[in-house]
């Protein structure tokens, strides 16, 4: 049992937890995140000479001609052949939605949030899904493993949400073994920390590592008992669905959150990059993308340089 932590559950549910020891945090791990970045001359300079002759906001980089301080954009370079342009402009509701790397092939990567890459120094040893969990995945079916169930880059995107959007309340809807809400509430030591699963991970015999101070529920998110765990949370700023993937399943779960107090709910899997994950992309899709954010990042731990993944935030307009 989770020694302290507030369990709930559905009749027909079972459950498995194992305490975790909390992790001192204060104000300062999360401390001047961002704050120097620079415009790289040269590489516009070389941009221009191998007369790519990008244009940006009404500025000819061809010509090289060079934003305004006030712009706040800055380029940075990646490799011999990219380069990102992200937004430094450090304002609270800058949702970062367009943009990406300039390559061969065109503008491919998302913009990021210069944030992206302090987070993900602070997320290099925690277990993600990498080339070992995908190989289990395609072999079984089931991932089956004790790690985040989410990429890296696109967990370090959802922080510097999180920070942007001074998110204090976290609901995770489909928690697998719980690590993404322990490293999330290390992180930012959030107001609330609540969790709702099925109990699924528990039959491969993985532990929880739901923090002790979280909120719990284990059963059917379409039940009762789950109804009256959720509204007794009152309001949450951010609910993370990431459980039944499939279109009747993620639909309501959503149009149940949405009509329930929040600021933010956020899929996982709106690339549907295989068969169990369709119906998120489905619903992804049919939502007015002048309300959503999407936070979709190369997947590095497959070696790969599109998302096979993704996490899309949705904010009623």
């Amino acid at each position: 049992m989770l020694d302290g932590a507030q369990i709930a559950s559905d009749p027909a549910g079972g459950h498995r937890h194992e305490a975790q020891a909390p992790i001192a945090h204060g104000e300062g791990a999360l401390g001047e995140v961002g704050a120097r970045h620079h415009f790289d001359a040269q590489l516009l300079h070389q941009l221009a000479h191998e007369g790519l002759g990008v244009g940006l906001a009404g500025l000819d980089l061809a010509a090289g001609q060079l934003p305004t301080a006030g712009l706040g954009l800055a380029w940075a370079a990646l490799g011999d052949e990219q380069a990102t342009l992200v937004d430094d402009s450090g304002g609270d509701d800058a949702d970062l939605r367009h943009g990406g790397a300039l390559t061969a092939a065109g503008w491919e990567r998302p913009m990021t949030d210069p944030r992206e890459a302090h987070y993900e120094a602070l997320l290099a040893d925690v277990p993600t899904w990498d080339a070992a969990v995908q190989a289990r995945y395609e072999a079984t079916g089931e991932a089956g493993v004790d790690a985040l169930l989410q990429s890296r880059a696109e967990v370090a995107a959802l922080c510097a949400f999180i920070e942007r959007h001074r998110v204090r309340r976290w609901l995770e809807l489909g928690a697998w073994t719980g690590r993404l809400s322990q490293t999330l509430h290390r992180l930012f030591d959030f107001e609330l920390c609540a969790l709702a699963d099925d109990g699924y991970a528990a039959r491969f015999g993985l532990p929880s590592h739901a923090p002790p101070d979280a909120k719990v529920f284990i059963g059917n998110s379409r039940s009762a008992a789950y109804r009256a765990f959720r509204e007794g949370l009152g309001a949450v700023d951010l609910v993370f669905i990431d459980a039944d993937h499939r279109y009747a399943g993620v639909k309501a779960d959503f149009e149940r959150e949405r009509a329930l107090p929040h600021r933010f709910l956020a899929l996982h899997d709106i690339t549907g990059s295989n068969r169990h994950t369709v119906g998120v992309a489905r619903l992804w899709s049919e939502l007015d993308p002048a309300c959503t954010t999407d936070l979709r990042r190369p997947h590095v731990e497959l070696g790969l340089p599109h998302s096979t993944m993704g996490i899309g935030i949705w904010q009623a307009g």
